[in-house]
């Protein structure tokens, strides 16, 4: 008979979790490591000008109020060292 009770997913879930969590890991790496040559105050969009030119309804981002390179950089250094502890927690 097959178990389909939650406890004889446990490979499965920690598998999936730690998966998730290596996929957020290069996300939030890669967003770290490539922002500022991309929208950085000097990079090929600046976020302020883009900020400028579209309003909070049509695209709304976490970084809208206040767009500089230090906050951004900041969430996303963040969100690699959250995503590093998931992975090996």
């Amino acid at each position: 008979m097959v178990d389909w009770t939650p406890d004889g997913y446990w490979l499965v879930r920690l598998l999936f979790k730690r998966g998730l969590a290596l996929i957020y890991l290069l996300a939030f790496l890669v967003a770290a490591r490539q922002f500022r040559p991309l929208v950085g105050e000097d990079g090929l969009l600046p976020i302020d000008r883009y900020v400028d030119r579209a309003s909070f309804r049509e695209r709304p981002s976490l970084f809208y109020y206040y767009p500089s390179d230090r906050v951004v950089g900041a969430a996303a250094w963040t969100g690699v060292a959250l995503s590093a502890v998931a992975l090996v927690g």
